[in-house]
């Protein structure tokens, strides 16, 4: 149990690691920033940033007095990293229940940021990140808009500097895939003229298009995460069981 303990923790200070990497990787990079202000304003952005270093910063902290105390036997480490998983297995399914709670408040709130943020700041600048972050987004999920081509309607910005009701991300015929979609001007205009077309129109909303493909992932999202609620609990386990027996030999 005691090597098991510390490889289980091993593995946990390497997660916690990655995590605080991650964390800190997302703080500093704009380019990431840019594509995720597309669903969150910058305030939450900075919140979720400096939550995901401080998670792995504890998971590190927790790893590394799960390991120290599986190698010294000592009983004052697993006694505290056994309270500080069983915080953290709490804190897991008290966030389950939150969202599933507030599960359509959320999918609401992010449903208008997202049509507001394509309405009002999506353009034809190619340099924009924001607009660079909607073109791919637009032309890798195959979708237009966050309810449809409506979004870009004749008070959008994109209308308002090209006379297009829709940017060519979102029309059939544009690619390849990326930031910047090549489309000619003809092909752009046909687009805009015949939104309902079925060769020269424009892709579903891409909302609903995001919620699909998470929901087709869904599987694997739970079941890694009732994979590590098991692994977690086998940890509380293992550290009380070996802090016993270390008890156990000090009173013989």
């Amino acid at each position: 149990m005691k090597y098991l303990l510390f490889l289980f923790n091993f593995i946990f200070f390497v997660c916690g690691a990655a995590i605080l990497g991650v964390g800190i990787w997302v703080k500093l990079d704009p380019a990431i920033a840019d594509y995720v202000g597309l669903t969150v304003d910058k305030g939450s952005y900075e919140a979720a940033t400096i939550l995901l270093i401080v998670v792995g910063a504890f998971i590190l902290l927790v790893g590394f007095l799960g390991c120290c105390g599986a190698c010294q036997e000592s009983s004052c480490m697993l006694c505290l990293f056994a309270g500080l998983m069983v915080v953290i297995v709490l804190l897991q399914i008290v966030a389950a229940i939150l969202a599933v709670v507030f599960q359509s408040e959320v999918e609401n709130g992010l449903k208008e940021h997202l049509a507001d943020e394509m309405h009002n700041k999506v353009s034809n600048d190619s340099t924009d990140p924001l607009t660079q972050a909607v073109n791919r987004m637009q032309m890798e999920l195959t979708c237009c808009g966050t309810n449809g081509y409506e979004d870009y309607d004749v008070g959008s910005k994109i209308y308002q500097d090209t006379e297009k009701l829709v940017p060519k991300s979102c029309c059939i015929k544009a690619g390849p895939p990326n930031k910047d979609p090549t489309l000619s001007e003809a092909d752009w205009a046909a687009c805009s003229a015949a939104l309902d077309d079925e060769d020269t129109g424009t892709k579903p909303g891409c909302y609903d298009t995001l919620v699909d493909w998470l929901k087709a992932h869904a599987v694997i999202v739970i079941g890694v995460a009732f994979g590590l609620a098991v692994v977690e609990i086998l940890g509380i386990i293992f550290a009380c069981c070996v802090r016993s027996k270390i008890s156990e030999g000090t009173t013989y």
